[in-house]
């Protein structure tokens, strides 16, 4: 499957622990929106799909609304956080 072109539409810094920024993707004529930039300690930073909060059992679940091909995984991170950088 060819990768579409992907930009970023809008970025929203935040200041709430691993989580950096909120981010609006556009791939190809689709805008996925509220994606999530996260860097963790000693691993690898990433762009996560939108995603659903819930809580069970008093503990918090997180089901992805979103779930990106494989492929489009490295692109999407590579234009999120150059984005953020820049």
């Amino acid at each position: 499957m060819a990768i579409p072109k992907i930009e970023v539409v809008t970025l929203s810094k935040t200041q709430s622990g691993n989580l950096k920024a909120f981010v609006d993707i556009k791939v190809g004529p689709l805008v996925i929106k509220k994606c999530r930039l996260v860097k963790q300690d000693e691993k690898s930073p990433f762009c996560s799909a939108p995603q659903e909060v819930w809580e069970k059992d008093g503990q918090k679940k997180y089901t992805p609304l979103v779930i990106f091909p494989d492929d489009w995984k490295e692109a999407i991170n590579e234009a999120a956080w150059a984005a953020y950088n820049a």
